[in-house]
């Protein structure tokens, strides 16, 4: 029985420490999207064809398009970006499936690609960039 008390009185301290102890946690805020660069076109191991495009800051929404088809974010692929060594992160390199693979993209092929990122702290500032990609080889 007194161990049972015991067990009991210390479970309670255990439980008021946690509960009566408040926490104090912060957060950089999101440093705001500055720019938002296509700068590559990759393969994955399947062959099947991304573009990669790099964004400094942060976004809330994006959009990319290859010849006017809207593309599916690879998100286990992205990076995140620390331009300085601060441990803070300034942004992501991320991956957008196409619906093309390696077997498509021949001498003359071209890629028209856009992109439309959306600032996660301001929402009414929306970054656009094109670029195409003409395969010659």
């Amino acid at each position: 029985m007194k161990k049972v008390k015991m067990l009991f009185l210390l479970s309670f301290v255990c439980l008021m420490f946690f509960v009566a102890v408040p926490v104090d946690a912060h957060a950089a805020p999101a440093p705001p999207l500055r720019s938002v660069t296509i700068t590559d076109v990759t393969a994955d191991d399947n062959d099947v064809v991304h573009i990669e495009v790099v964004e400094i800051g942060t976004s809330k929404t994006r959009y990319v398009y290859c010849d006017n088809t809207l593309l599916k974010e690879n998100i286990r692929e992205m990076q995140m970006l620390d331009l300085n060594g601060d441990g803070l992160i300034d942004g992501y390199v991320r991956y957008f499936t196409t619906r093309y693979r390696v077997d498509d993209i021949v001498p003359g092929f071209n890629l028209n690609v856009r992109a439309e990122f959306t600032n996660e702290s301001r929402p009414w500032n929306v970054i656009s960039t094109s670029r195409r990609f003409v395969f010659d080889f």
